[in-house]
């Protein structure tokens, strides 16, 4: 769905759902990577997108019992966390 706002959300976006259709955060994260919106965001500008969203649509989603709500927020809440995990990662490199 397309929206006002910072070039990245929609890519941030696409992330999601298709971790909600079944790809890895890693690889959903991969097919957006080469888009320029993507490419002109700052990492930690997405960081705090993806926890934002985990958290604004487990709250939003908090009582429906539709199965794609539920794959939505789970994605989002995969990405949020892969994001932290790659995070950490990259700070233990350094």
């Amino acid at each position: 769905m397309a929206s006002r706002g910072a070039s990245f959300v929609n890519p941030a976006d696409l992330v999601v759902n298709l971790v909600a259709c079944g790809h890895e955060p890693r690889d959903a994260e991969a097919i957006v990577s080469g888009l320029d919106a993507r490419k002109a965001a700052d990492p930690t500008v997405i960081d705090y997108y993806a926890r934002l969203l985990a958290t604004t649509w487990l709250e939003a989603f908090w009582s429906v019992s539709h199965p794609w709500s539920r794959a939505v927020v789970g994605a989002a809440q995969r990405w949020a966390m892969h994001r932290r995990d790659q995070c950490a990662f990259e700070k233990v490199r350094r």
